[in-house]
């Protein structure tokens, strides 16, 4: 009785440490797993006009900044900001977003509120940035505040405007370490009134893109601010796939992923090709 008592006793000691020792394994395997393949906590900053906080319109939002004001009203007067936003939760709900208020009621923005707006959304913690605005030309404050994401690994997405220009790609979409995002039309051609020339990296559909406006009602936008969101997105759900890649890498990634859709290779309409809300990752 006493060698089989004692040789219960050893046996349920070995099961149970075989049992520790494999629950141990299968939870560095899933925290293996989840630190390098998937993360629900990216941020896409939207520099835009804020957003509506007064309809229950996103269920991603977190603490955004009015870089105009210098405080953390960021409710929406103008709908463009709530427009941009929704079509980034539209096509992927898990992402957060991080209203940062960089353009007043007017609509019209400045290089200092696009500087501020830029460094406030790294110093925040924001892995991507969206813009669906710009200037006319460069400034320094801009570039520097645009060198300062880069230094902090964030990508920043930005318009390459609308004036239908060669050449005239809008800062700071026009600077190298930015992915400048066309539009193109329901039949993939280059929108008409979507600028193109030699700093485009990218093209989405920028044609009656379906959005929520500022009251909540259902909306088809056009131009590159429609586009550029789409690409946001996409840059937002690769990183939720793969959060180990840096900044360089994302925009490789982002490029080679790109649809050929017009002349072999990158060209000036179209850049390396098309991004597409559907695609896979």
């Amino acid at each position: 009785m006493i060698v089989i008592s004692t040789l219960k006793f050893h046996v349920r000691k070995i099961l149970i440490l075989l049992f520790l020792i494999s629950t141990t394994v299968l939870l560095l395997i899933f925290k293996r797993y989840s630190a390098t393949n998937n993360k629900s906590d990216i941020i896409i900053a939207v520099l835009d006009t804020g957003v509506n906080l007064k309809r229950k319109i996103f269920s991603s939002l977190i603490q955004g900044y009015d870089v105009i004001n210098d405080n953390n009203k960021i409710q929406d007067d103008n709908g463009h900001g709530t427009i941009v936003a929704s079509i980034i939760n539209r096509i992927e709900p898990k992402l957060k977003i991080m209203p940062i208020k960089a353009i007043p009621k007017s609509g019209f923005t400045d290089r200092e509120y696009l500087a501020k707006g830029i460094i406030k959304a790294v110093d925040a913690g924001a892995n991507i940035i969206n813009i669906s605005c710009g200037i006319v030309s460069s400034d320094k404050k801009l570039l520097d505040a645009v060198n300062y994401a880069e230094k902090n690994d964030v990508l920043i997405v930005a318009a390459v405007g609308n004036e239908g220009k060669y050449d005239s790609i809008q800062y700071p979409a026009a600077y190298d370490n930015v992915l400048a995002v066309g539009a193109v039309d329901d039949m993939n051609r280059r929108l008409e009134l979507s600028n193109w020339g030699g700093q485009i990296d990218v093209v989405a559909r920028g044609y009656e893109v379906s959005a929520i406006g500022l009251n909540g009602d259902k909306k088809y936008v056009s131009g590159t601010s429609a586009s550029t969101p789409i690409v946001s997105a996409i840059a937002g759900k690769i990183l939720i796939q793969r959060p180990d890649i840096n900044v360089k890498e994302l925009r490789k990634i982002i490029k080679y992923m790109a649809k050929d859709i017009n002349t072999y290779g990158w060209d000036e309409d179209t850049g390396y090709g098309l991004m597409y809300e559907n695609m896979d990752i």
